[in-house]
C-alpha cells in the first residue's frame, strides 16, 4: 500500500480541502490510503464515513483506499499526530494558547490504545525533540515534503531520519497538504495487504518512505488563506512578504533536499530474524 500519513482538511482553518477533494485526489495520485489529520480536532469523523460512502458507493469495501481519520495535536513540544482515538482529545484535554501539554497528550493516547507519530520533529532549527519524546512516540514521520525547504531548513527531514534510525522507530512519511496539489508528495510504502493491515501491528511491517519536496510557496498561500478567513490584514501582509521571498528559495533547489527513496524500515519481525 502506498499512503500519505499527512493530510489536513478545511476542518484546519490553513486548508480549504474537502473530504471530497482529498479523496479525488488520493485516486488521482493512485494512493491506497491517506491519513486525514486536521490542527488540535478530530471532528467529523462520521461526516467523512458519508462522503467515502458516497464517493466510492460503487466500489467494494475491501477495495476502496484505507481512509483514516486523526488529529494533529500541538504541543509545547511539538506536533503529534494520534491515530485510533475513541474520543478526542480535545474533548478531555485542557488546550492553552493553542497548545497542549505533551505529556498529557501521551497518557490520554495511550489510556485509548492510540497511535502516536511524531510529526516533522526538526522543522524548527535550534528545537529538537527530547530523548524521552522520541522513545515515547510509536513512529516517526521521516520525511515531511513541507519541511524540504520550509524556512530555509534543508535538513529537517535528514535529521529525522537519522533520529528513526538511532531509536528503531517505525517510520511514516506525509505531504502534509493543505492544498490539493500537495497530496501524494510524500507517502509511506506498506508491505501489507488492505484488508489485514493494522496499527497495532504498525511495527511488525516493511515501510518504505518517499518524499518529493514541496515549494515553500504552498505554505505561504495556506497561511495566506486563514488570515483571509479570520480577516487578520497584518498577517496577511506578512505571508505576501514570505511568498514572494519562497518564489526565489527554491529556484534550483537541485542536490539541497532529500527526495525519492528516503528510508527502508525492515519491521520488527524481519529484524528477529535477522538477529537470529
Amino acid at each position: 500500500m502506498k499512503i500519505d500519513f499527512h493530510v489536513h482538511s478545511a476542518i484546519s482553518l490553513d486548508s480549504y480541502m474537502q473530504f471530497e477533494t482529498i479523496l479525488e485526489r488520493v485516486d488521482l495520485r493512485g494512493l491506497d490510503g491517506v491519513v486525514i489529520v486536521d490542527h488540535n480536532n478530530m471532528s467529523e469523523a462520521e461526516t467523512l464515513n458519508e462522503v467515502i460512502e458516497t464517493h466510492y458507493r460503487n466500489i467494494d469495501p475491501k477495495s476502496r483506499p484505507l481512509i483514516i481519520r486523526g488529529a494533529e495535536y500541538s504541543t509545547e513540544c511539538g506536533h503529534l499526530i494520534v491515530l485510533g482515538l475513541r474520543t478526542p482529545l480535545e474533548a478531555i484535554l485542557m488546550c492553552e494558547d493553542r497548545r497542549y501539554q505533551c505529556t498529557a497528550v501521551i497518557e490520554a493516547a495511550r489510556l485509548q490504545d492510540a497511535f502516536i507519530i511524531l510529526a516533522h520533529p526538526y522543522r524548527i532549527k535550534g528545537k529538537q525533540p527530547s530523548e524521552e519524546l522520541l522513545q515515547a512516540v510509536d513512529a516517526i514521520e521521516v520525511y515531511n515534503a513541507r519541511s524540504a525547504y520550509l524556512r530555509n531548513n534543508f535538513q529537517a527531514n535528514a535529521l529525522a531520519v537519522q533520529a528513526a534510525k538511532k531509536y528503531g522507530k517505525p517510520i511514516v512519511a506525509g505531504s502534509d497538504a493543505h492544498l490539493p496539489m500537495e497530496v501524494g508528495n510524500a507517502y509511506l510504502e506498506i508491505d501489507c495487504p488492505r484488508d489485514v493491515f493494522s496499527l497495532e501491528q504498525f511495527a511488525a511491517y516493511q515501510t518504505q518512505a518517499f518524499g518529493f519536496p514541496t515549494h515553500p510557496m504552498y505554505e505561504c498561500i495556506s497561511q495566506g488563506y486563514k488570515a483571509i478567513c479570520q480577516k487578520n490584514p497584518v498577517a496577511l501582509l506578512k505571508n505576501a512578504v514570505k511568498l514572494l521571498y519562497s518564489l526565489f528559495l527554491a529556484l534550483n533547489p537541485s542536490g539541497r533536499a532529500l527526495e525519492g527513496l528516503i528510508m527502508t524500515y525492515y519491521g520488527e519481525t524481519v529484524e528477529a530474524l535477522r538477529d537470529q
